[in-house]
């Protein structure tokens, strides 16, 4: 009995952790944007407050940061991409949106 009480005690803190982590702090009147480079689309990182370049080929990304460009997907090196956005651990690439091993 004390095992199932600690079980449901543990699943409710890691909840409740997780769903206070997921929750984005609202963005202030104050803050300022930089104006971006004609060159580069725009994206905006999770919980992020200003626009910012989008990743580019052969950059690093993350299921959190600034999504790459349109033309783009972030992959891990086991070829697969973040299911949610909080795949916290999520580590990849942006590459091109292809099966084609010739294009990446």
């Amino acid at each position: 009995m004390k095992s199932a009480v600690l079980v449901c005690c543990v699943l409710v803190l890691t909840f409740y952790s997780q769903s206070e982590a997921t929750s984005c702090l609202q963005c202030s009147p104050d803050v300022v944007c930089e104006a971006l480079p004609s060159y580069c689309q725009a994206g905006r990182a999770t919980c992020g407050c200003c626009d910012v370049c989008r990743g580019k080929l052969g950059e690093k990304c993350t299921a959190l940061s600034v999504p790459c460009e349109s033309h783009l997907i972030c992959i891990d090196d086991n070829g697969q991409q973040a299911a949610n956005w909080w795949d916290y651990g999520f580590k990849g690439t942006c590459r091109a949106a292809t099966k084609d091993p010739r294009c990446q």
